[in-house]
């Protein structure tokens, strides 16, 4: 177990920052006469849309604390887990200066991330097995890596990284190391949210993008410390999420029997689709999933996808990312538009 200051770790400028205030977020304005912010007083139309939506997301937080076990102050909400990602870079690495650890191939973000806020991304490739290189990894990072992200189930490759390297690499790394669970829904067992009160540099990110079907809503989540989730609150805009996503996602979360009826039948498929893809000439590998997605290595990739998008099917060509040659990303859809696919694939021809 590590024992990292994760304020001290912060920017200096972010430490000193005083963050926007409103009363709002100091009070549950319920009942009261809103005359401080300048809105609008008519509503237009049936839905009050009117007013600003609660800068401390009391409602959604509170419901989330409840349905994942963990505090209110674990929680910062993002719109869409990007916006965390950059708020994680913004309050802990200085431009120029600080460094983050990526594991490719990975989740594309990161490293995007990583040139928008001038900082150098570490790229230490994961194993043949797409598993976490982790004495590699510490032996990557030096004094101005502050962030390391791993990605499990991991995008691209679709296969959960090992609890006990993850575990190892937390225990040696004096950063803040950001596990990102987006597809954890298809594997929960697999969390590291109970973990939360164990690691103060440990944070997690989930969404409602994939195994909730609310990609749409662009509704992220970090689960944190309070003093990380402390800083994220102080650097991010105060109506960030809206009304609309937080209202949505408040009423998924009564609804987790249906969600899971929805992921019984994404595995179930999950399993047919790769018996059934494992049967074409095209397909050479079909990697592991822990995921809504497979990895699956074909005879020539960039030909295969420009076959299957002459046939209107995206799938997505991860040939060119480390460790993925000739791979093809394929999220599991419904029967239908799986047999479209594997019609489109028997049909392929190399040239």
């Amino acid at each position: 177990m590590t024992t990292v200051d994760v304020i001290a770790l912060a920017r200096a400028n972010v430490r000193a920052l005083k963050p926007y205030h409103s009363m709002r977020q100091e009070l549950d304005i319920e009942g009261y006469v809103l005359l401080d912010n300048n809105e609008s007083c008519y509503a237009l139309g049936t839905t009050a849309l009117n007013r600003y939506p609660d800068p401390m997301q009391r409602r959604l937080k509170a419901t989330l604390a409840d349905k994942k076990g963990v505090a209110v102050s674990n929680i910062a909400l993002g719109n869409g887990s990007d916006e965390l990602i950059e708020l994680l870079m913004r309050g802990y690495c200085e431009p120029g200066q600080d460094s983050i650890l990526t594991f490719p191939p990975t989740f594309g973000m990161y490293g995007v991330g990583a040139v928008a806020n001038g900082v150098e991304n570490i790229r230490v490739p994961l194993t043949a097995t797409f598993q976490l290189p982790v004495a590699d990894g510490l032996a990557a990072v030096n004094h101005t890596t502050k962030l390391a992200f791993i990605c499990t189930p991991n995008n691209p490759t679709a296969n959960a990284i090992a609890k006990e390297d993850i575990l190892a690499f937390l225990d040696g790394f004096n950063g803040l190391v950001l596990i990102d669970e987006t597809y954890i829904d298809f594997c929960p067992e697999k969390s590291f949210l109970p973990l939360l009160g164990q690691y103060p540099n440990l944070v997690v990110l989930q969404t409602f993008s994939k195994g909730s079907g609310l990609a749409a809503l662009r509704l992220g989540v970090a689960y944190a410390h309070p003093d990380v989730i402390a800083i994220l609150d102080k650097i991010r805009m105060p109506y960030n999420i809206n009304a609309l996503s937080a209202a949505a996602v408040t009423e998924a979360l009564t609804q987790q029997e249906a969600i899971a009826h929805n992921i019984g039948r994404i595995l179930k498929s999950r399993v047919l689709l790769t018996i059934a893809l494992a049967k074409l000439p095209v397909v050479a590998h079909i990697f592991p999933s822990d995921a809504n997605f497979l990895l699956v290595q074909v005879t020539d990739a960039p030909a295969v996808h420009a076959h299957l998008l002459a046939h209107k099917i995206l799938v997505s060509d991860r040939s060119r990312e480390t460790g993925c040659t000739n791979c093809l990303r394929i999220s599991v859809g419904t029967d239908s538009e799986n047999q479209q696919l594997l019609a489109a694939l028997a049909t392929f021809t190399s040239a």
